[in-house]
């Protein structure tokens, strides 16, 4: 059995988290034994929160063994090539250790504070998968080629996840 926490946004006091206290805790996880920690997608919800693929990037330059990972970072609400870009570099730092948990999204007001439409969410998280496992395989899409490092090749592993929000 593996245990993994949350990434943390705050601190326990509830106070507002700078970044040599996240570097803290996220050690502190990696002290206390857990096996990986999580950072989770959310923009606009008015609290708190990270950047998951740049959260998960600082917490595995800040650690040696635990896995880090997204749950679940929203595609659609990002340009593929962007987002393709970030995901290799937070690979390059995470090595294998980068789980990328990804899905559709379930909260319409993470769509409106982009400005992306939700209802054409799941189309939009497959063909932006598919443009990005391209880009992460050093094809051209779009007249656009990445250059992965040898060992981000192919990108990370991937898991695709869903949940069904009330909003």
């Amino acid at each position: 059995m593996n245990l993994s926490l949350s990434l943390p946004a705050v601190n326990a006091d509830g106070s507002p988290l700078t970044g040599p206290g996240f570097v803290h805790q996220v050690q502190t996880l990696e002290r206390l034994g857990f096996d990986g920690t999580w950072s989770f997608d959310n923009i606009g919800r008015g609290f708190p929160n990270f950047d998951p693929v740049t959260a998960v990037a600082a917490a595995a330059a800040a650690t040696k063994r635990i896995m880090v990972g997204t749950g679940i970072l929203q595609v659609p609400l990002r340009h593929p090539v962007e987002l393709a870009n970030r995901v290799l570099t937070a690979h390059m730092i995470c090595g294998d250790r980068l789980l990328l948990g990804v899905g559709a999204g379930s909260t319409r007001t993470d769509f409106e504070a982009v400005g992306q439409d939700y209802e054409s969410r799941m189309q939009t998280l497959d063909r932006s998968l598919g443009m990005m496992k391209r880009l992460w395989n050093h094809e051209v899409v779009d007249g656009v080629q990445l250059s992965p490092r040898p060992a981000t090749l192919g990108g990370p592993r991937v898991l695709i996840g869903s949940w069904h929000g009330s909003r």
